[in-house]
């Protein structure tokens, strides 16, 4: 931590008056995140500061400012969730300086927007089934492990060796945030483990190397069409394990913990508006 960063912390210094040196001060806290993380982090820090009043201090920063920068994100018929992803970003940033210089944070006091469920694309186990029948050996593997193990796109294709433990029975995962959580890994999982390669990545790119997210998503797609069902991507197979996961009875606080959602309120939002045929019959077990 350099020497201004830790003054900035004491607040013993005017840090705080600079509304630049704050933001610069916040983006080297942000280096602890994935380098997505911190680009998406940086774009709407950069858009937010762009719609303040030139020579504002963090100060000076209103709630007004805020809401006026999320209706402009409106007019662009931009969906609440995304205004969602924006106003996080802004809510870190000023809990961020507001904690560390003593100031009051002007984001606390606007709310987040209500979000529409999510429109998701799940496979039915039938798709699923079909695409196994026309995998290569190759894709197969990808395929069966992410449906076996729920993991984002990113954390697949950053996957090595050292994640997995030494008796093959789970991976430490670290996700969104630099958090780390554990995956349990079943038959299927290990069986797929079995088959690795010289690489340091589980699933190497055709050279050895780390594989791309779109070459991942490409291969997907290519699936797709040979199977003749609709496009689906690596989230598509997350959702399934998930789903799959509800449909046999796993809690869905569990099912959070294994996603690697911040919250459960994630979990629900994503999957319960799917399910309502199973709640069915459920209160039948009340007898009065």
């Amino acid at each position: 931590m350099c020497e201004q960063e830790k003054l900035f912390k004491s607040g013993r210094d005017q840090v705080a008056d600079s509304l630049k040196e704050s933001v610069e001060e916040y983006k080297r806290h942000c280096r602890r995140f994935t380098a997505r993380t911190q680009e998406h982090y940086q774009r709407v820090m950069d858009r937010f500061i762009a719609t303040l009043p030139a020579g504002i201090s963090f100060a000076q920063v209103q709630p007004s400012h805020i809401r006026a920068y999320l209706y402009g994100l409106q007019r662009e018929k931009l969906s609440d969730r995304t205004l969602n992803a924006h106003l996080t970003v802004v809510k870190s940033f000023c809990r961020f300086v507001s904690k560390n210089a003593d100031l009051p944070n002007p984001a606390s006091a606007v709310s987040m927007h209500t979000e529409t469920p999510p429109n998701v694309r799940i496979l039915q186990p039938i798709e699923y089934e079909k695409i196994l029948a026309v995998c290569t050996p190759l894709a197969r593997k990808r395929i069966v492990f992410l449906a076996n193990t729920g993991l984002r796109a990113t954390e697949f294709v950053n996957l090595k060796w050292e994640n997995l433990s030494p008796d093959w029975k789970s991976l430490t995962i670290v996700g969104k945030g630099r958090k780390k959580r554990i995956v349990p890994l079943n038959d299927a999982c290990r069986e797929v483990l079995k088959q690795g390669g010289q690489s340091d990545y589980i699933f190497p790119s055709n050279k050895g190397g780390q594989l791309g997210r779109k070459a991942l998503v490409l291969m997907f797609h290519s699936l797709a069409d040979k199977a003749k069902i609709p496009a689906f991507g690596p989230h598509a197979l997350r959702h399934y394990f998930a789903t799959q996961l509800l449909l046999k009875g796993v809690s869905i606080e569990l099912v959070s913990k294994i996603l690697g959602h911040a919250s459960i309120g994630i979990t629900q939002r994503a999957y319960i508006h799917i399910l309502p045929e199973n709640l069915s019959g459920l209160t039948d077990v009340l007898t009065s």
